[in-house]
């Protein structure tokens, strides 16, 4: 799915979605709007920022379970889909917020939220799964989290290493929006887990990995 049908689809959910979505969308607004930059603002904000992330969490709980496994077991339904969607968007606003405050707890929730609604409906589509992955790996990281974080570098590592198949080692190649993108999720995970794990096993296939996204994208 390329980025202009993905701005798309939000773009529809902008102006309205299904009632689930319609109900908590102004209380995230609300909380968009709301200022959280001292430890003041967050208290008077914090109960209500729990409420949300909780109702955003049982909703996309929801779609998980209507989901099934998609799209590895079969379809789901377009509305469900399109709630995913919808739900991941939301996250990923209150991830931003947080995180250009540095609240990096709330952060950190929402961007896991965000990550489950992308693996839900569109785990398919890397150029939308990786900045949601690393996004929370990378609050992981900072909250001291180190072994989760690494566990979740490793995984885009390992969904997201066939994607270089397409390119000769060495060849410079024209690369699309979404292929960009998802190429360098998985260079920042890669350059993550050196950094992380210096001593680690497969080191030297991480390094080479590494020349090879950087040789993809246009670095080397």
């Amino acid at each position: 799915m390329s980025q202009s049908v993905w701005r798309w689809i939000r773009s529809i959910f902008s102006r309205g979605g299904s009632d689930q979505f319609d109900a908590i969308k102004p209380d995230v607004e609300k909380l968009l709007a709301t200022p959280v930059d001292s430890d003041a603002d967050r208290d008077a904000v914090d109960e209500q920022v729990v409420a949300v992330l909780e109702r955003l969490n049982d909703e996309i709980n929801r779609i998980r379970r209507a989901a099934k496994g998609y799209p590895k077991r079969g379809g789901m339904a377009a509305t469900d889909w399109m709630e995913g969607v919808g739900f991941a968007d939301l996250s990923c606003a209150l991830y931003e917020h947080f995180e250009r405050s540095g609240w990096l707890q709330r952060a950190e929730n929402a961007s896991a939220l965000w990550a489950k609604a992308v693996l839900a409906v569109c785990s398919h589509y890397h150029h939308m799964v990786g900045p949601a992955m690393l996004a929370n790996a990378d609050c992981q990281e900072r909250l001291g989290n180190v072994d989760r974080a690494t566990h979740m570098y490793r995984a885009v590592v390992g969904d997201f290493e066939f994607l270089l198949d397409d390119y000769t080692e060495g060849e410079t190649v024209e690369l699309d929006e979404d292929s960009r993108t998802a190429i360098e999720s998985l260079d920042t995970a890669v350059s993550r887990l050196l950094e992380l794990e210096p001593a680690a096993p497969d080191t030297s296939k991480l390094e080479r990995l590494r020349a090879r996204t950087g040789t993809a994208l246009g670095r080397t």
